[in-house]
């Protein structure tokens, strides 16, 4: 069809081309290259500043910057439908829908916490509730912290208490990753300064200059005063990798790809059924009979061919709103018959269901995540069967129990930050405590096996 015998015109769009350059631009449309770098890697002007001020960019490789890389995460984490749920499945089973108080043993090796006596209880209370810092927020932001580790690898917490009428006030805020990056050079108690900006632009910086904030990255805090005597650090929480010191990195980053195919596959069914009439279509045409062409310029049967393909997508693809959709092809008179090519989409039903589900599984894999958390599958325990309970045991202990016990450590932290700058050192080690509501459900199953014949549990 697109041989160089004949002396076609052609119209991808809205251009005209040569037959030899449709056959071109049809190849480039079916295999084009990997979207991603293109994607994350940062803009010249983002380079410039990066180096000029000595900032450390989350990803770099040479000469490849990537503080877009972030984006790039939050991109994933909002659209990637097995990952988002997760990351929201795993928070739920591990941490419940409430926040209790915990006393942490913590000393530099182990992770024994125990629930807070009612004494400890009511003291940890009344000393959030003076410092205006409610049950609900505590909760909200633990998920908040969980969700920003799981997704880019950081978290960043802004702490600020201040003197309000001579009472102080604890303001805790979770920083966007997206608009957080380490100054190499600026420093204050012996660790760099963070830059924050919401526009990382040159243009946004000259009437909106970055914000900088001293930074606790350890178990010590690392608070700036100001001359008000206001109290301020950003908690630095990370997901630790080997490649920098500086950043984590989400430990679900070997399925990243797998993220990014779905969130596209999603994206391709989307315009598939909004903006596509049969898929793609190539109409092949006839000029008219030159005859009654002769006194027609090249230029004038170049517009008509144009019009021929104006007609056919306002016609069938209500008013052109995906113009890529159709191709057409005029060949001389009398040298090919007119027809209609439908340009097959990978998109068929047997291909999604296969690809999705090989995606789904890499995704939940990547995380420890077991589908039986949110229903997607449901197991029964039929005839007294441990199958539902081997699994729930297996998923608490190699992810709900070590997610649990990162963000009691992290809250540990921001706790022993609070009690410093409050000088309440009776409130140090004190923690969130967590009982996961999958070792609630097991705590309840177990009692009705007890008398229940033993028999193979079904999952359907």
């Amino acid at each position: 069809m697109f041989g160089p015998d004949y002396s076609a015109y052609s119209f991808f769009g809205a251009t005209p081309r040569t037959d030899a350059q449709f056959s071109q631009q049809f190849q480039l449309a079916t295999s084009q290259p990997n979207p991603v770098p293109a994607m994350i890697r940062d803009t010249k002007e983002l380079q410039t500043i990066f180096d000029y001020l000595g900032i450390v960019p989350p990803w770099k490789d040479g000469d490849f910057y990537a503080f877009n890389m972030m984006r790039y995460f939050e991109r994933l984490g909002e659209n990637s439908e097995s990952h988002s749920s997760a990351i929201k499945g795993i928070a739920m089973a591990a941490f419940g829908d409430r926040a209790q108080i915990g006393v942490s043993n913590y000393d530099g090796f182990g992770d024994e916490v125990r629930e807070a006596t009612q004494q400890e209880l009511i003291a940890t209370g009344e000393w959030l509730l003076s410092l205006g810092v409610t049950a609900t927020e505590v909760a909200d932001l633990n998920r908040m912290i969980w969700r920003s580790i799981k997704e880019s690898g950081n978290a960043y917490l802004r702490c600020r208490v201040a003197s309000v009428n001579g009472v102080q006030r604890a303001h805790l805020t979770l920083l966007p990753y997206t608009n957080c990056a380490y100054s190499r050079d600026l420093f204050h108690g012996g660790e760099p300064m963070l830059y924050y900006s919401d526009i990382w632009s040159i243009s946004y910086w000259v009437y909106n200059p970055p914000k900088l904030y001293s930074v606790t990255r350890g178990s010590l805090p690392n608070f700036q005063e100001y001359t008000d005597g206001t109290l301020e650090t950003v908690f630095h929480f990370t997901e630790k990798t080997p490649k920098t010191q500086w950043y984590g990195a989400p430990d679900s980053l070997g399925a990243t790809a797998w993220m990014f195919y779905e969130t596209q596959q999603s994206d391709a069914l989307t315009r598939q059924a909004a903006n596509r009439w049969l898929g793609t279509m190539l109409f092949v045409t006839q000029a008219p009979d030159p005859t009654y062409t002769m006194e027609m310029s090249e230029q004038e049967q170049v517009d008509s061919l144009q019009k021929t393909q104006n007609n056919i997508v306002n016609a069938l693809t209500m008013q052109g709103q995906n113009r890529a959709g159709i191709g057409v092809v005029q060949y001389p008179f009398g040298s090919q018959k007119p027809e209609a090519i439908r340009l097959e989409p990978m998109l068929d039903h047997a291909y999604i269901t296969t690809t999705g589900a090989m995606a789904r599984e890499k995704i939940y894999g990547a995380h420890g995540y077991t589908p039986i958390l949110n229903g997607e599958i449901q197991a029964r325990t039929s005839l007294g069967g441990n199958l539902l309970i081997d699994q729930l045991r297996v998923t608490d202990v190699l992810t709900l129990k070590p997610a649990q016990d990162k963000m009691q450590r992290i809250w540990q932290t921001i706790f022993d930050g609070l009690s410093v700058a409050t000088d309440r050192p009776d409130m140090a080690n004190k923690t969130l405590y967590f009982r996961s509501p999958v070792q609630t459900l097991i705590d309840q199953i177990l009692p009705q096996q007890t008398n229940a014949p033993t028999n193979v549990a079904i999952i359907e």
